[in-house]
């Protein structure tokens, strides 16, 4: 560590570079091997404390273990079958929107021959042509929905059987761990302890505020009787994790239904609901149920996302939030990473400009203060 530190600060960040820029590599390469596993790793800290509290109760860790992971897969497995039978509900409306989108359409073809002057023929025309560059995309997409939805299944096949050896290795797993880092290494248990601990607290507060923010979005929409409010309002929940551009999609994604089954005034109505909805997730359900777990920076949380999907699409979108509070946590309890820790974190701090450079002029300035306050 004290070679580390007396580096150049460019020769660290050009290491430091080098070292992402690899890692990114290996993750796209490995998305196949290494994306059950994750998931699978945050499957066992959710349920690893109700296996310990079988276990306690003087039950079999196999008979523990199975039982957790079966209640568990019969809860997923009830969840995609509620999503199938609204997909299917969706289907049966599909001729009502196709009329209604029709109708949409003809609407903007003589609302843009107006005001652009040009005959209603020749925007037939070009909105033809964009109908058929549409067509053309969706088919050449075919294969690669097929592929993303082959890894899919192919991710949920396997993750019952990694969730399962890692609960029964779990003792294995961590003594290997202090064989690496030294049994006499008593900074490593407090990590290790301290960041598993916080990972659980946050991951169900994430999922705490899922379901708050799911019942708010199904009960808004079933006011305003929106069609389809049951899976809309899981899909706008699910996207709510994504800063901002999640909650951009959501609203968009209602507003469009809004706008294909009821009078356009609705979208107003839509808007309004969910700005309400927000309003109460911002300032009520995440500072309660979230935020007292791990705060993170806004921009960060975006910046990640977008790598995450670039990484591993989907899959990374979701992954990017959890890992995110993780590398947070291990970095706040290693000195040397402290400052990347503080980056990453929501410690907002105004400070006056002119003040700052008074200070700085006069020798007075201590960033430990500063942070501080």
């Amino acid at each position: 560590m004290n070679q580390v530190s007396t580096m150049p600060l460019y020769v660290r960040f050009s290491i430091g570079l080098v070292g992402v820029y690899f890692l990114v590599l290996a993750l796209q390469h490995t998305q196949s091997v290494l994306q059950p596993l994750v998931f699978a790793g945050l499957i066992v800290i959710l349920i690893n404390p109700i296996v310990n509290i079988l276990i306690r109760h003087k039950l079999n860790r196999v008979v523990a273990i199975l039982l957790v992971l079966t209640i568990f897969l019969v809860v997923l497995v009830s969840l995609g079958a509620l999503v199938n039978s609204q997909v299917s509900m969706i289907k049966s409306d599909l001729p009502l929107i196709g009329d209604r989108v029709q109708g949409l359409l003809s609407t903007i073809e003589l609302r843009l021959s107006e005001y652009f002057m040009v005959s209603q023929e020749e925007i037939s025309v070009w909105m033809a042509t964009g109908k058929e560059a549409a067509k053309n995309l969706g088919s050449a997409t075919v294969g690669t929905t097929l592929s993303v939805a082959g890894g899919v299944l192919t991710t949920l096949l396997i993750m019952p059987v990694y969730v399962f050896l890692i609960l029964i290795n779990k003792n294995h797993l961590m003594k290997f761990i202090w064989q690496i880092f030294g049994d006499d290494n008593k900074s490593v248990a407090e990590i290790i302890v301290a960041t598993k601990t916080i990972i659980q607290k946050y991951l169900i507060g994430l999922l705490t505020e899922l379901f708050l923010v799911s019942i708010l979005n199904i009960a808004g929409l079933f006011i305003l009787g929106i069609n389809h409010a049951l899976l809309l309002g899981t899909l706008g929940a699910l996207l709510n994790v994504i800063p901002y551009l999640g909650g951009i999609i959501a609203m968009a994604m209602f507003a469009f239904m809004a706008l294909l089954t009821k009078p356009p005034v609705y979208i107003l109505y839509v808007v309004l609901v969910y700005g309400v909805i927000q309003f109460i997730d911002n300032n009520i359900i995440v500072p309660r149920v979230v935020g007292g777990k791990v705060k993170l920076n806004a921009l960060i949380s975006l910046f990640a996302v977008i790598v995450g999907a670039e990484i591993w699409g989907i899959s990374g979108m979701i992954l990017a939030i959890p890992f995110m509070a993780i590398i947070k946590l291990i970095f706040d309890r290693i000195d040397y990473f402290k400052p990347w820790g503080f980056l990453l974190g929501n410690d907002i701090n105004f400070i006056d400009s002119a003040k700052l450079r008074a200070m700085f002029n006069k020798g007075q300035v201590n960033y430990s203060k500063i942070n501080s306050k």
